[in-house]
């Protein structure tokens, strides 16, 4: 057993990521702001990576492992980083190393290993919906022997929690949540036009984010709607589906109605969201959703679906509409778009009511979980 740390000592953190930056996505994100926001509360921090790029990112030290990677996919399929990381942990005399998982993260979960094995403090977070990979993490389980490594297993949300639990049973598993700074989302809405609804949503443009079946749904909600309403929809980001999107936008008639903005920065996003109506997030798997969160900070109602992380932050008829499904999610648009009494009065509370999972308590939870003993709560 791991004894708890001195309540006010300063501590030194390893944060471990298969990707980061300049590589984009939510698990890079959250990293990049977690290691700058233990920085400013005064904890020595750096972010440990195989992938390449620079040494300083926005005052955050990030140290490359260099390994063989997989092309494209640029993650690493050899076991040769486990000395590199045994050198570095114990030259750097880490006080805890957090890796950040997704399903499948060898980085990461060697950093885990390495780290348990020396006797260090440990904790895993995961990033991602990981049901349906049940059977593949329990076979790797009976080699490994990861379930029963005294280490911290944490989730960004319940939903993932669950997930889990059901893989390390009989433990406590935290919720680690991602952060957000909820004064910097908040702005001053642009007029609502009462013949026009204006629609946007932010996600990476990737098959598991389902961007193909929002601009189904977009092309069934101008059918649902009264010819009175126009829609004007903002798809804001990039990725690898985002070719296949633009021609299928085109070929359902939609380009005068939807904008695909590719990536913007996030002045850019918060401008968006200052001339929106409403927040949608098509995704099933979506693990937390800090782009919906976001959104909400900024008075936006969002439109997403009950099974996804997001329903963590956003109750039915209070921050926005939960879904079933698909038709459930077309629905919910068309009734914020012709009900401007609901849509305001969302509006409204998401404007007046503070947001969950600020940084501040975002970073105790951390805190108290870099200290506690292994396991417990």
């Amino acid at each position: 057993m791991i004894a708890p740390m001195n309540q006010d000592a300063r501590l030194r953190v390893a944060l471990v990521a298969d990707h980061y930056a300049p590589h984009l996505g939510g698990i890079e994100s959250h990293v990049q702001a977690l290691a700058q926001h233990l920085g400013e509360r005064g904890h020595h921090v750096q972010v440990i990576t195989t992938y390449p790029g620079p040494e300083l990112l926005d005052s955050v030290n990030v140290r490359r492992v260099r390994v063989p990677l997989v092309p494209v996919w640029n993650i690493a399929y050899t076991p040769a980083g486990i000395r590199k990381l045994e050198t570095l942990f114990v030259t750097e005399r880490f006080d805890v190393v957090h890796s950040h998982h997704s399903v499948f993260s060898p980085a990461a979960a060697c950093a885990a290993f390495v780290s348990q094995r020396l006797g260090l403090r440990t904790v895993c977070t995961f990033h991602s919906v990981l049901r349906g990979y049940t059977p593949a993490l329990s076979l790797i389980d009976r080699w490994s022997g990861w379930s029963r490594w005294p280490v911290t297993y944490s989730a960004v949300s319940s939903s993932v929690a669950a997930d889990v639990r059901r893989l390390v049973p009989g433990r406590t598993v935290p919720i680690l949540a991602n952060g957000v700074d909820a004064a910097y989302w908040r702005v001053t809405p642009s007029p609502r036009s009462a013949d026009r609804i204006r629609i946007v949503s932010t996600m990476r443009l990737a098959p598991r984010k389902r961007p193909r079946a929002l601009i189904d749904m977009i092309a069934a909600l101008r059918q649902a709607l009264p010819a009175g309403i126009a829609i004007d929809v903002s798809i804001i980001g990039d990725g690898p589906e985002r070719s296949a999107i633009e021609k299928r936008v085109s070929a359902l008639g939609l380009s005068d109605i939807i904008t695909m903005t590719g990536r913007l920065s996030r002045v850019q996003v918060r401008d968006a969201y200052a001339n929106a109506d409403l927040f949608v997030l098509p995704t099933i798997e979506e693990s937390f959703g800090l782009a919906a969160l976001e959104a909400r900070c900024a008075g936006l109602p969002v439109v997403a679906l009950r099974a996804s992380g997001t329903a963590g932050f956003i109750r039915h008829g209070t921050e926005g509409l939960l879904a079933e499904d698909d038709s459930g999610l077309i629905h919910a648009m068309a009734r914020l778009a012709t009900d401007d009494d609901v849509l305001q009065s969302i509006a409204a509370h998401n404007r007046n009511t503070p947001a969950p999972f600020q940084w501040a308590d975002v970073l105790a939870d951390h805190e108290r979980v870099y200290r506690m003993n292994v396991g417990a709560a």
